[in-house]
């Protein structure tokens, strides 16, 4: 996805978290966390920045001297994903990279002040605090997402009935 100024790359997962991994650090929990995020993280996102930084003939539509910053989506949420206990098992990236959630990722594109270009290019800057996350930036704002508003005021019973 191309900013004004900045590309987002996206990688998206269908894999959802097994009961280990909402357990939380144990036995096979490297394992299996590097099973389902780390070949995204640690290669595709990486694999897709250099190309573009390359000027791959594949790419080459993209603007190459823009910060890059990766979003590895999961259907589900993969609780504390983010923090450093959990970042430690994965793969160093020389993009910054978030995993979120379908659902964060909706918050976050829906968020205003900041904006979701605007937040990212202040992670991009300065390294984001431990666990930080794109649903941090609705804080405790309402998110309000007028195309799903819109949608269900559509279907027959998005709007009350007569008496």
């Amino acid at each position: 996805m191309v900013l004004p100024g900045l590309v987002l790359l996206v990688e998206a997962k269908a894999f959802r978290p097994t009961v280990g991994l909402r357990l939380g650090p144990q036995q096979t929990f490297d394992e299996e966390l590097n099973t389902k995020l780390g070949k995204a993280i640690g290669k595709q996102i990486p694999v897709t920045a250099d190309l573009i930084r390359q000027q791959d003939p594949k790419f080459a539509h993209l603007p190459h001297d823009r910060p890059m910053f990766g979003i590895v989506v999961t259907m589900e949420p993969y609780h504390l994903v983010n923090t450093p206990a959990f970042r430690s098992v994965l793969p160093d990236t020389d993009v910054p990279t978030v995993v979120a959630s379908c659902s964060e990722l909706e918050d976050a594109v829906v968020a205003t002040d900041p904006g979701l270009e605007a937040a990212i290019l202040a992670h991009v800057e300065e390294p984001p605090p431990e666990g930080w996350s794109l649903r941090s930036m609705a804080g405790s704002r309402t998110v309000i997402n007028p195309i799903l508003d819109q949608a269900w005021e559509a279907l027959p019973w998005g709007a009350p009935s007569p008496s």
